[in-house]
């Protein structure tokens, strides 16, 4: 269990660790285990948060199966996403836990989520989503899934827009621009297009970054 722990970015509850306890193979008392831990391993990390030791970051890297890896991060990308109500401070370990655990529904809601928040959210989501932001855009941001990327991508630009990198803001539009072009499913490219012209017109910032 604690190798399963190691693997989770950043702050984590108990349902997390519940959740991931029942990976195949299952690991049998998961809640008293997790209670013998911490102190020695696990520290609490305000509310009902936990946060892992620096000394065991990552060590399941090294002795999980690539499977089970990517497992734990599917599942703990699934078990944020299904909050009923979201931490916004967890956003980016699901970003996270999605892309490495290919949470493909997970990274949907992400992205969705991001298109629909009104400038207010937009603006206080900023500092908590930095990997999204500095993305590079010279690759799809998840490659096994291009419809997907494209979502993240237009997730990107919003943010991108919202934070006032003209720059950044231009070089994520090209992006989407180049992603859309490479679809080969005609229908599926149109409605892409559609969503990125769309999400310009409703967000009033782009209108003076996008020519």
């Amino acid at each position: 269990l604690l190798f399963r722990i190691s693997l989770l970015i950043g702050r984590f509850d108990r349902g997390m660790v519940l959740a991931i306890s029942r990976i195949d193979p299952p690991v049998d008392n998961a809640g008293e285990l997790l209670d013998a831990l911490i102190g020695p391993w696990i520290e609490n990390a305000g509310g009902a948060y936990f946060r892992l030791s620096p000394l065991l970051d990552n060590a399941g890297k090294e002795l999980l199966l690539p499977a089970e890896q990517t497992a734990v991060h599917f599942t703990a990308a699934e078990h944020i996403m299904g909050q009923t109500t979201i931490d916004v401070s967890q956003i980016e370990s699901a970003l996270l836990h999605g892309l490495f655990g290919k949470a493909e529904t997970a990274l949907i809601r992400i992205a969705y989520g991001i298109m629909r928040l009104d400038a207010d959210k937009k603006e206080k989501l900023l500092k908590w989503m930095t990997v999204l932001r500095v993305f590079k855009t010279d690759k799809l941001i998840y490659p096994s899934n291009p419809t997907v990327s494209r979502m993240l991508r237009l997730a990107q630009f919003q943010l991108a827009v919202e934070a006032g990198d003209v720059s950044k803001s231009r070089k994520v539009w090209n992006a989407l621009i180049t992603e859309n072009n490479s679809e080969q499913n005609k229908e599926v490219r149109e409605a892409a297009e559609t969503m990125a012209l769309m999400s310009l017109f409703v967000n009033l910032k782009a209108a003076g970054i996008i020519p």
